[in-house]
């Protein structure tokens, strides 16, 4: 920027930006990670050394024939295991992300050396709440939401409490990690599911009860969490009008 002025830095960078999109897996797959550090999720086959050569012929072409950019590259291998593509892709990108806050300013040497031990742990954890989701590994407590005019409840919240009560079964924990990974929405979704089937036991013993589910904005943003959510709400009848919803955010 110093060199070119901020208006052909800001093109360059663009122009950067293209290329790392264009050569990610899906066309989108491609970001910064720090003011001079970016990353690309890509398939196995990409010319890594040819990208990296490009970047460094358009900053010579930006700056006139002139001096261009030092760039350097490190892959870091990722393999499937027993999480699909899209769950190891969201852990590999949590996992840059944390070892970026953690490490502050660091070397593409440095992350290539060092994640591999927080991505192994991010993959664990990911299993861990999968496998919870599967075998209905948690419970739907229910608060009372109360008028404050008249002390009379309007309707209760469905909170989550894990069935392991180890130091990591905290709810919060739970629902912060899969909203920082991206996979918050199976979870939004498994307890709706609970949160309707006790609308419905309790409508059809003649006690309509009305309950609160949160949503996270980020389940809201994902088309197929939704798609699902109106798949499972047609079913609901006559108890529809007895689910509430309450959309958070961290």
């Amino acid at each position: 920027e110093k060199r070119l002025g901020s208006e052909a830095a800001g093109a360059l960078l663009h122009d950067i930006a293209s290329h790392l999109r264009a050569s990610s897996l899906d066309g989108a797959s491609a970001g910064r990670i720090e003011a001079e550090t970016f990353g690309v999720v890509h398939a196995a086959n990409l010319d890594i050394a040819a990208l990296t050569d490009t970047i460094g012929a358009r900053a010579r072409d930006a700056a006139g024939g002139g001096e261009g950019l030092t760039t350097t590259a490190a892959t870091i291998e990722l393999e499937s295991g027993a999480l699909s593509d899209a769950d190891n892709a969201k852990a590999l990108l949590y996992t840059i992300t944390k070892f970026s806050e953690d490490h502050g300013n660091f070397t593409i040497t440095e992350l290539s050396g060092g994640y591999h031990q927080m991505l192994d742990q991010t993959r664990r954890d990911i299993i861990v709440f999968k496998n919870i989701i599967a075998t209905n590994g948690f419970d739907a407590v229910y608060q009372p939401i109360v008028s404050l005019a008249d002390r009379e409840c309007h309707h209760y919240e469905a909170l989550a409490r894990l069935h392991d009560r180890g130091e990591d079964s905290s709810p919060f924990k739970f629902i912060t990690f899969a909203e920082e990974v991206g996979i918050i929405g199976d979870f939004n979704l498994a307890m709706t599911r609970k949160v309707i089937d006790t609308v419905q036991m309790a409508y059809d013993n003649g006690d309509p009860l009305s309950i609160a589910v949160n949503l996270s904005t980020r389940s809201l943003e994902t088309p197929t969490v939704v798609d699902a959510l109106h798949v499972m709400l047609k079913g609901c009848g006559a108890i529809r009008e007895q689910l509430l919803f309450e959309v958070t955010e961290l």
